[in-house]
This record gives C-alpha cells, structure tokens and sequence, in this order.
C-alpha cells in the first residue's frame, strides 16, 4: 500500500463486517485513510477520504461514511 501513502495499519478489522442498508463492507483502518470494500469484492477496495469528498472536514452524519467511523475508532 506505500503506492497510496495510506500509512501503516493500525489494528486488524474485527468481525463482523459494517453492514449499512443490508449491504455488508470490510474495511482495515491505516494511518492516513481507512480502505474498505463492498461484500466479497475484494478487488474493488475505495478510499475513506474519497467517499467524503469536498466534505472533508465535516464528520458525516450517517451512510456508510459514518459506520466506518464508527467502526473504525
């Protein structure tokens, strides 16, 4: 992950996966970001901060954004 300047992990995830709407996400908390993925699509892993966009700086008040946070930390 050096390729994304993502940071180190910085604990492992813990089951059970976030499930938000029915939908199911894995996620891996790194130092700069979190990295998560829908279900079993392994190989479409997002970004934390692209979920959030211009609203960097606000703390999102639900969806999946704000399950990862919760989850996350």
């Amino acid at each position: 992950m050096g390729e994304f300047d993502i940071g180190a992990p910085l604990a492992p995830n813990e089951p059970p996966p976030v499930v938000v709407d029915g939908k199911s996400y894995n996620f891996q908390v790194f130092a700069r970001d979190t990295i998560f993925n829908e279900g079993t699509q392994y190989a479409a892993v997002q970004s934390f901060a692209s979920l959030l966009g211009p609203d960097m700086g606000a703390i999102p008040t639900g969806g999946v954004s704000r399950a990862l946070i919760e989850a996350g930390y």
